[in-house]
């Protein structure tokens, strides 16, 4: 019998904590690492440890799952699937998608394999692979299931703003002099993705601003299927409420769910970073 998992990377952020299809994922670890320290194993560890600059001599390290981690949880999990819809983070922002297409050719003929770049991150790799493993429990066919994947990548919609600018230049987002005086000048940049880069669009002067420029790219909008916010570190609970409000106006029907950043993204964007999610009902586009 055909049997689907889906593997993606612990950058990801699901808008449901239960769905159909959940125990058909397998999530595999990016490293993080503070002051050598490696915490993506450690229970106790929190995202609010994270460094708030790395201008300052602060040592923080983000690795990708490694060629040889890949090809292990393939094996691994080729022991109960005959097929695998890998959909990972945007190949702009790691090399996980590199890796992974290494272990395929490790492991070409145990299992079928099929690679999907999200070109997005967070809670809009949440959402597709969220699609993946309910069509997976509904036995839809693997080439179907990575064909309605593809297909609802252009409708996810987002914009960060990333304030802790010096993780830009760890990123390759921005080069280190701009991200050392844009973050002592404590600008709040915004970003979006464009086919999985991230593109600065603008910049605003303070939080309130932020907020009318977050409600500005909703109001863009005519028809969304589900919004999602990623809440910073410390908490922007005055905005977020906002938002919601406006949301709740705007779109009454669709789902508003609100996320504490995770740790990988908070090691690649900063921990003050917050984003906006607006992802359209495909049926109407």
């Amino acid at each position: 019998m055909q049997t689907t998992y889906i593997l993606t990377d612990s950058s990801i952020q699901f808008t449901r904590h239960t769905f159909p299809g959940r125990n058909q994922i397998e999530v595999i670890p990016f490293h993080i690492l503070v002051d050598q320290h490696p915490i993506e194993s450690d229970p106790s560890f929190k995202a609010s440890q994270i460094p708030q600059s790395i201008r300052n001599g602060a040592k923080l390290e983000v690795h990708p799952p490694s060629v040889a981690e890949f090809t292990e949880k393939i094996l691994e999990m080729s022991k109960v699937a005959t097929d695998i819809i890998a959909i990972l983070m945007s190949s702009h922002l790691s090399k996980s998608c590199e890796n992974l297409e290494r272990a395929i050719e490790n492991t070409r003929g145990k299992v079928n394999i099929q690679l999907v770049d999200s070109q997005t991150t967070g809670i809009g790799l949440g959402y597709l692979v969220q699609l993946a493993a309910e069509l997976a429990s509904r036995h839809h066919r693997p080439d179907d299931i990575e064909y309605q994947v593809r297909g609802r990548i252009p409708h996810i919609y987002s914009q960060f703003c990333l304030p802790n600018m010096t993780f830009l230049y760890q990123t390759g987002i921005m080069g280190y002099p701009q991200a050392v005086v844009g973050e002592m000048l404590n600008l709040l940049p915004i970003f979006s993705f464009e086919e999985g880069r991230m593109i600065s669009v603008e910049k605003v002067r303070n939080s309130r601003h932020l907020q009318d420029n977050f409600q500005e790219f909703l109001d863009e909008f005519s028809d969304l299927d589900n919004i999602a916010f990623m809440q910073s570190i410390p908490p922007m609970l005055a905005e977020a409420r906002s938002l919601k409000e406006h949301s709740a106006l705007m779109f009454n029907k669709t789902p508003f769910s609100e996320h504490v950043i995770n740790p990988v993204l908070a090691s690649l964007f900063g921990p003050h970073s917050v984003g906006i999610f607006a992802i359209e009902n495909p049926s109407d586009h």
